[in-house]
């Protein structure tokens, strides 16, 4: 709907950047609306092997994401 021009979007800041040549425009709301994102799994049990793997991408990703993040001035407060 945003793209077709018949409405607005609220997104995480994960969502972004937009695509390069996206028609759409950013901006950022104020006061600022943070969040935190967590991973979660069962105490006192072993993850498969592929599961642990996943963990470990979402993890690194999620770390780099924000150092990232913190060097950008779209992000900057």
């Amino acid at each position: 709907m945003v793209a077709a021009g018949i409405g607005i979007s609220i997104l995480p800041a994960l969502a972004l950047p937009l695509p390069e040549g996206s028609p759409l425009v950013v901006k950022r709301i104020t006061p600022v609306v943070e969040r935190q994102l967590m991973l979660v799994r069962r105490k006192n049990r072993s993850l498969s092997t592929a599961a642990e793997a996943l963990w470990d991408v979402v993890r690194d990703q999620g770390n780099a994401l924000m150092a990232g993040r913190e060097r950008d001035p779209l992000y900057q407060i």
